[in-house]
């Protein structure tokens, strides 16, 4: 089968068993609060996040945020890399077993910052945020 569930493999009794969105959203926003959000295209979910928060009337605490694609694109100026999740893992040696799972997604992003830092030669958290802002948050 093809469509959305192929690619993130989400079951229909997945979604019926997951708590609502609001709920969801409301624990999201206790999570974040004093921490660092970190994704890998991190635009792509604060574009979901901040409207559906929005929609609710769920306020989500300003946080920082890392994109561990934008992070990578600043250490190739010349665009000769591919720089999707899959491969950054496979040039870093990260296992990852089920690409679009959300789980294992965030666990092999967790296990790229590292590595990218350390390339980027990012010494300072305000260096780290400067060059890992996603499109959305540039000054």
């Amino acid at each position: 089968a093809l469509g959305p569930r192929n690619v993130h493999g989400i079951s229909n009794l997945q979604l019926w068993r997951a708590p609502r969105l609001g709920r969801a959203l409301r624990r999201l926003a206790q999570h974040l609060e004093g921490r660092v959000f970190t994704a890998h295209n991190v635009d792509f979910d604060l574009t979901f996040l901040d409207h559906d928060a929005q929609e609710r009337g769920i306020r989500l605490p300003d946080f920082p945020v890392v994109c561990t694609l934008s992070l990578s694109r600043s250490l190739d100026p010349n665009f000769s890399r591919s720089h999707r999740l899959g491969d950054l893992c496979v040039r870093y040696g990260i296992v990852l077993e089920r690409a679009h799972d959300a789980l294992e997604d965030a666990r092999a992003t967790g296990q790229l910052l590292p590595h990218l830092i350390s390339e980027a030669g990012v010494t300072s958290s305000d260096e780290l945020f400067n060059r890992s802002a996603p499109r959305s948050r540039r000054r």
